[in-house]
């Protein structure tokens, strides 16, 4: 986080725009970049890189879900999906920071209530995620 932007809400404000209104991704994010041109390059690199993936992943990652996501809040839905896919495909990110950025996005949006939840899911997703049998492929 640098000058107060939390990247972390601006990916899920990301992901929300494109889930809920239909904005094209490349569209959402260059829009997203654009209004905070003075980013360092490389948290504008992570921004992109997570919304990409968490895009390009999201039936796998939607996968790990027990609970349907049609019946999570839109916002605990999309940190949800992108801090799983931080979880399962970048490793220069500690599992300990996602879930502890993952449960403080949720208490700042509002869903204080929610934190529980959020972080069991993302521990049991850290702990058992080369356990984690996928469907086949059929």
């Amino acid at each position: 986080m640098t000058s107060g932007i939390n990247t972390r809400e601006m990916i899920m404000e990301i992901l929300l725009q494109i889930d809920e209104e239909g904005e094209h991704s490349h569209i959402a994010i260059r829009n997203a970049l654009s209004k905070y041109q003075f980013l360092p390059k490389q948290e504008r690199a992570f921004i992109t890189r997570v919304c990409e993936g968490t895009l390009e992943y999201r039936i796998l990652i939607d996968y790990f879900s027990k609970i349907p996501v049609d019946k999570m809040k839109p916002p605990i839905r999309e940190i949800l999906r992108s801090a799983v896919y931080q979880l399962k495909f970048m490793d220069r990110v500690p599992d300990s920071a996602v879930c502890n950025e993952a449960v403080k996005l949720a208490q700042k949006k509002g869903f204080y209530n929610l934190k529980p939840f959020v972080n069991g899911v993302l521990r049991t997703v850290a702990r058992q995620m080369d356990e984690l049998e996928y469907p086949p492929r059929e």
